[in-house]
């Protein structure tokens, strides 16, 4: 401990966690944050713009001073001294997604001067050795994530799926009998980045909005030759992850996305291309298969849209494959 300590002088951490209108669960994210056996030197809350009350929780717990100004065209900032640590409230005039939330707290610490970044969203809650085991196995060429484990039953992963079954959860039991799981990163889900690779690599791409900024962000750290891991006796505890799908068809290889909002069908069909567009992937006879698989799914979207009756849904499906391949990510048709 003595040998820890002694880094932590030198080096600092800094907490990021984003939300948007989930003030209960942010209030359990930021007890979990402030209750870590090595604390962080500063916490970064970056809020997309809230409307659920949630700058009064903050005022209610001490973890604020003030209501924020409201503002339309800039991000108000408050900052306080909160026992051993500081907080940084970061209220945003708007919401740009888990994306544009992270890219916004990435780079206010990074500017701060902060070495290491530790970052989750707001329905996640780290056990209080997390940031210590995360600390004491950092290495500047890797990005560390914790396991992330179901908040609700603490025996299966929440986004790693079993090797034999691929179609549930892996067990916790199973998975721990590793203390590192090398490759394996879920990330933003109490990831701990250290600052030279953002040095590196940059920010979190926040054009994307939400549905794959993570995938994004682990592909330009393994692109530029640094490694992701999960060190399994750091814990973080998350909902399972969310399946928003109607149908999958496993014969036929696409999956029919239940997703009410329109916008958010356009991004996840548009960003599922990006993705696949620029990786390293395999080529057969010519073709991109999984770049195929994701327009041949889209496409698959927009007829089942239009079947319905959801025609808009069923041109924004359609839209998302030539701008997801030019890498177009502008949003003025939703403005």
């Amino acid at each position: 401990m003595l040998n820890l300590m002694k880094y932590r002088n030198m080096e600092k951490i800094v907490a990021i966690v984003v939300t948007f209108n989930k003030k209960e669960l942010l209030v359990n994210a930021i007890n979990g944050i402030l209750s870590q056996d090595l604390l962080p030197d500063k916490l970064v809350i970056v809020d997309n713009n809230s409307d659920d009350g949630t700058p009064i929780v903050l005022l209610e717990n001490g973890w604020i001073d003030v209501l924020p100004q409201v503002s339309a065209n800039k991000d108000i900032i408050y900052s306080k001294k909160y026992a051993e640590i500081e907080i940084d409230y970061i209220r945003k005039f708007e919401n740009d997604g888990g994306a544009g939330g992270f890219y916004r707290g990435m780079v206010h610490s990074y500017e701060l001067g902060y070495d290491w970044l530790w970052m989750m969203d707001d329905d996640g809650v780290p056990e209080k050795q997390c940031l210590k085991f995360l600390y004491e196995s950092r290495d500047l060429n890797i990005v560390s994530g914790p396991l992330v484990i179901d908040i609700e039953n603490k025996e299966t992963a929440s986004f790693i799926y079993d090797k034999k079954t691929s179609n549930k959860f892996a067990l916790v039991k199973d998975l721990v009998k590793e203390e590192i799981l090398k490759n394996v990163l879920n990330a933003f889900n109490g990831t701990f980045i250290p600052r030279e690779i953002i040095k590196e690599i940059g920010f979190v791409k926040k054009e994307m909005f939400i549905w794959g900024d993570e995938n994004e962000y682990m592909f330009r750290i393994i692109k530029n030759n640094f490694s992701v891991q999960t060190i399994t006796k750091a814990l973080h505890f998350h909902p399972l992850s969310k399946q928003t799908y109607k149908y999958r068809s496993t014969v036929f290889k696409f999956t029919i996305y239940e997703i009410a909002n329109p916008k958010f069908m356009y991004i996840r069909c548009r960003n599922a291309i990006y993705l696949e567009k620029i990786k390293e992937n395999k080529v057969l006879f010519g073709v991109n298969i999984p770049l195929f698989r994701v327009v041949y799914e889209a496409i698959v979207n927009s007829i089942y849209n239009f079947a319905i009756g959801e025609f808009y849904k069923s041109k924004l499906c359609l839209s998302a494959i030539p701008n997801g391949l030019r890498g177009d990510f502008s949003m003025s048709k939703f403005k």
